[in-house]
């Protein structure tokens, strides 16, 4: 990863150079932002700089020993450390890191939902104590090829709580050789004793443009990229899965919108046919509804109150909002979006699909006629 492969955000790039040119790197960084933010990117980027053997003032050549192995993710002094799933903690380490160098060169911006996806996760993913023993050791040891060995890790939001206690002493005084990138995109669910001892460099969201460069090489009409973009509240992953699949946007808005019109008139037959379709599904397609679910209803709450941008809305949506609307109110749809994050989180936890969309058809049901 190199820093022109980030669209814009030139004055955080100079500050991080600055700090790596002048060596005065805070040896223990959190990066964060939303989903939407290039957060991962950038420590990935400033890791590639530290190691290049021909770096510009600006940039990793991208071409070195040491840029092609961090690009493959075999480079010896940069170490990933991330969640995995407690059934698997029997497993040889050697897979986890065979599955996450394939999940890392497939996912520029990876999700954590989609770690567990390739993971094949049925329980809580967790960063373990283990983990940090191997910390521990790997920090004693000096780098092979370069100045620094880089520690990343990833959602340091999965600590165990034992994890995290055995790595403070480590953040506060790590040995001169050793650099930590902490990264995330839940930073309020990080523990505050980690946070007081980075220095945080806030990631904002990629901005419109930023998205358009990004997927500049897809076969896709500026309008409808633009239309995702706004439709999905800039995700990334969700574009990317828009664009793989032409329908897909538009089929799963006929069950979104068939789903609220059995809640609303408590059709139980019509319901138990979405609940069986939706228990079909694999996890990663139950996410993205949920979240497809979220950012329509953001829509619908935003149409109180703006007028509605048809310019990057396609018909159907936009009669959709409009008969929304008409008939309910802003308070509604706020109880709505509460539902669907509360749901959205039990999904994360490997709740029971059919119970789960049930209940919250039925919490949907009572919102709408309260």
């Amino acid at each position: 990863m190199q820093f022109k492969a980030i669209p814009g955000y030139s004055s955080i790039k100079q500050k991080i150079l600055f700090l790596a040119q002048k060596d005065v790197l805070p040896h223990a960084q959190l990066y964060s932002g939303s989903s939407s933010s290039p957060y991962f990117a950038f420590a990935l980027a400033l890791a590639t700089y530290l190691n290049c053997k021909n770096r510009s003032d600006i940039d990793s050549c991208g071409r070195c020993s040491g840029c092609q192995k961090i690009k493959k993710v075999i480079h010896p002094d940069i170490h990933f450390i991330f969640p995995t799933c407690s059934n698997h903690l029997q497993v040889n380490h050697h897979y986890f890191i065979k599955s996450w160098q394939k999940f890392l060169i497939e996912n520029q911006y990876p999700s954590i939902v989609g770690w567990a996806l390739a993971l094949g996760a049925n329980k809580q993913l967790i960063i373990t104590k283990e983990e940090a023993e191997k910390i521990m050791y790997s920090t004693k040891i000096f780098p092979i090829e370069s100045q620094y060995k880089i520690f990343i890790i990833w959602c340091p939001e999965y600590f165990h709580i034992s994890t995290a206690n055995a790595l403070l002493k480590i953040f506060e005084e790590p040995p001169s050789h050793v650099l930590f990138f902490l990264v995330t995109h839940n930073a309020e669910k990080v523990l505050p004793t980690i946070i007081s001892r980075t220095q945080r460099f806030n990631i904002p969201p990629f901005s419109q443009e930023n998205i358009m460069q990004i997927f500049k090489s897809y076969p896709i009409s500026r309008s409808q990229l633009r239309s995702y973009i706004f439709l999905s509240a800039q995700d990334i992953a969700l574009i990317k899965h828009w664009m793989q699949e032409e329908q897909y946007f538009y089929d799963t808005f006929l069950f979104f919108r068939s789903w609220l019109r059995f809640c609303y008139k408590k059709d139980f037959a019509g319901l138990y046919n979405q609940v069986e379709k939706f228990a079909t599904w694999d996890k990663e397609k139950q996410y993205d509804y949920f979240f497809f679910c979220i950012c329509m209803m953001r829509h619908v709450f935003l149409a109180f109150f703006l007028e509605i941008d048809r310019e990057y809305i396609p018909d159907y949506v936009y009669q959709f909002l409009q008969n929304f609307v008409k008939r309910f109110n802003s308070k509604k749809v706020v109880a709505i979006i509460h539902h669907l994050n509360k749901k959205y989180h039990h999904l994360e936890r490997n709740a029971q699909p059919k119970i789960l969309f049930l209940s919250l058809s039925m919490h949907i049901h009572n919102i709408l006629h309260c």
